[in-house]
């Protein structure tokens, strides 16, 4: 406070007055103060509530995420002033003027995109929410070429298109005929990265499953419902990232697969679509049941996740050893919260390993035609294709977790 300001303030004391009669109003009523954590980035009222109604709020005073949270930032809209913190503010709704307009001056933005905005955006709730559709006797067991498949089909390419991904060819959904001359479709978005080639990464989840046999309906919430849960948490992930200006080399594709049941057509599809177009598929990453913890590698921890890729080194040009995968998965299983217990083999057999990785999952049809390829999985339980498995057997804390470390594993990666 300069000399003369003391002089008006003491003056003001005297003669009684309040001191809001001779310093300027910070108009409080409307004022948001930024506070210590990370706000995410993006508006999903979709997946979590709103704040329309608030008239403050508190964001952190590291970093201040892009757009409009109501799951993790109060709205601004009814807000006339804002303060915000010295550090990092992001970009969204911020007042041109600040506090008391053009009393101020406007503070410097910078612009911080962080993996924990990708992070505000998966949920327990919403992946069980996706596995009890799938699984529910409305689907009719997503078996090719029947009613509840179609339904699960669309289902699908809505949220990739209510996420902004790119269709392939103008659409999303691309056909095919079945060995037994079944008529599937796989649903496939794309994030287009900043390579002028033609090269993506792969992430594939069959949603068929076995449908009614003999009167008993086969929910498959596991097998595979979860690994489509999966697909669909990371798609909004990296779909989030992308709108907070992110950014990265290669292309992400995300396939969800018809035709698993049937002789893998689906992936057979998929890999003469892709030939047919000339995009180069660096990896495929499988997501084949993600949801249970009922098979652990150890039996004082039930939080973990295997992940088969081949043993030996690949030496193709330009593609990553399998080794660098393994290790990868390693670095990314550091982060907060995630530390799972982590598996590269089968329960320690190499024949099982050899028969999961090389022939009873879609990966297989890529490996064939010399595409890498990693399987993240949490093995087969009791209750695969049983009419037990259902939602309410599987782990949905877990499989956020899971999901969680699969992201930074692409992340990484790409």
């Amino acid at each position: 406070m300069t000399k003369i300001a003391k002089i008006f303030v003491f003056s003001a004391l005297l003669a009684g007055l309040p001191l809001a009669a001779v310093e300027p109003s910070f108009a409080s009523a409307g004022t948001s103060s930024a506070s210590s954590e990370t706000v995410g980035i993006g508006h999903h009222p979709a997946v979590e509530p709103s704040f329309a109604s608030a008239e403050t709020s508190s964001a952190s005073s590291e970093t201040v995420g892009i757009g409009h949270h109501p799951a993790v930032e109060p709205s601004f809209a009814s807000a006339e002033t804002s303060s915000a913190s010295s550090e990092m503010v992001g970009i969204g709704h911020h007042p041109a003027e600040g506090p008391s307009a053009g009393t101020l001056p406007a503070l410097p933005v910078r612009v911080t995109v962080s993996t924990l905005n990708a992070e505000a955006v998966l949920d327990s709730t919403v992946l069980r929410a996706q596995v009890e559709y799938l699984a529910a006797p409305s689907t009719g067991g997503r078996v090719t070429g029947t009613k509840g498949s179609q339904r699960v089909i669309g289902w699908i390419g809505e949220h990739f298109q209510n996420m902004g991904l790119d269709p392939i060819a103008g659409t999303y959904y691309h056909g095919f005929r079945t060995s037994a001359g079944t008529f599937g479709r796989n649903v496939i978005g794309c994030i287009k990265g900043t390579s002028t080639q033609e090269r993506y990464i792969v992430v594939i989840a069959h949603f068929d499953n076995l449908g009614t046999l003999n009167d008993t309906f086969y929910p498959g919430a596991d097998s595979n419902a979860s690994g489509v849960a999966a697909l669909l948490g990371l798609a909004r992930m990296f779909a989030e990232m992308r709108d907070c200006g992110k950014t990265y080399g290669h292309s992400l594709l995300f396939v969800a697969l018809d035709a698993k049941e049937q002789g893998m057509a689906g992936a057979d599809a998929l890999h003469s679509l892709l030939s047919r177009r000339g995009m180069q598929a660096d990896l495929i990453v499988n997501l084949d049941q993600l949801g249970s913890s009922l098979a652990p590698l150890h039996k004082d921890r039930p939080d973990y996740l295997i992940m088969l890729c081949d043993s030996a080194p690949n030496p193709s040009a330009g593609r990553t050893s399998a080794s660098s995968y393994r290790l990868t998965l390693e670095r990314a299983n550091i982060a907060p919260g995630l530390e799972l217990d982590l598996g590269f083999d089968y329960y320690g057999s190499r024949d099982f390993t050899r028969l999961f990785y090389r022939n009873i999952s879609d990966q297989r049809v890529f490996l064939e035609h010399g595409i890498p390829a990693v399987m993240f999985t949490s093995g087969i339980t009791l209750n695969n294709n049983k009419p037990h498995d259902t939602p309410d057997t599987l782990d949905y804390t877990l499989l956020t977790r899971r999901v969680r470390l699969i992201f930074h594993f692409l992340h990484r990666l790409l």
